[in-house]
């Protein structure tokens, strides 16, 4: 039997970041993968501005971590930006690792199967942090937001610290009627005319359990977008403006 082609998807509207999964390890993106990502077919004849792949890795031998501090941490994964040499390494607990090439705009990330459960602890964070790189070094942002569209077609991000009401609020402007874009990670982008436009990279959403009820209790729960019925888009959209979410003690939600 052949072996089956990597799955590649290009991950912002107009293909310019591509990302390629060997089929072993598509399993273990779990829901990184936007579901606005748009399959590209064999023979499309696309050529993107950046591209992340992702292989298996379990008989190569994993680099040694620098000596200096990481540059950031995302979980248990850790990165070095090489600011002379243009490249970054990620390393996670597993052994998987990932090596970013900024000035051609490539990174590759090769997986450890053997850690399980693990590896996708690894992969996943290792993929946000390729993504945003990339993205910077052709001109856009990686943002952690949400994003939804009023009803006279422009966007609004929703921004705020983490647990602070960006996916209630996101949902609940949906369910009145606008659109939604994202509850958790965007792409801004200058237009072609000077604007500054929104791309949603839309997740299932997660969500504090009991919050239909207005009656939050603290468990995160994972809800797939179709559950509430709300219309969601991908843009890019023009950007209105930015709603700030915060959590004020003793109150209840609206």
């Amino acid at each position: 039997m052949a072996a089956r082609s990597p799955d590649e998807y290009a991950l912002v509207a107009d293909g310019a970041l591509t990302l390629t999964i060997d089929e072993s390890c598509a399993p273990l993106t779990g829901t990184w993968i936007p579901t606005s990502a748009r399959r590209v077919t064999a023979g499309s004849g696309l050529t993107p501005d950046a591209s992340i792949v992702v292989v298996r890795g379990d008989e190569a031998p994993a680099p040694e971590s620098p000596d200096a501090p990481s540059t950031l941490r995302i979980g248990r994964v850790r990165a070095w930006l090489d600011n002379q040499g243009g490249t970054a390494l990620m390393i996670g607990s597993t052994g998987t690792f990932g090596q970013i090439d900024r000035l051609r705009h490539r990174a590759r990330l090769e997986v450890r199967h053997r850690g399980g459960d693990a590896a996708a602890m690894d992969l996943q964070p290792m993929l946000t942090i390729a993504a945003a790189i990339l993205l910077g070094r052709i001109g856009r942002i990686l943002l952690h937001a949400g994003a939804v569209v009023a009803e006279d077609g422009r966007a609004w991000l929703v921004v705020g610290d983490a647990r602070s009401g960006k996916s209630t609020t996101c949902i609940s402007l949906a369910a009145s009627g606008w659109a939604l874009l994202s509850d958790d990670q965007v792409v801004l982008q200058v237009s072609q005319v000077g604007d500054l436009s929104v791309e949603g990279w839309l997740r299932p959403l997660h969500l504090d359990e009991g919050w239909g009820n207005r009656v939050p209790t603290g468990t995160r729960k994972t809800v797939a977008t179709d559950a509430f019925g709300l219309r969601a888009e991908r843009g890019p959209i023009e950007l209105a403006g930015t709603l700030h979410t915060a959590v004020v003690p003793a109150s209840r939600p609206l």
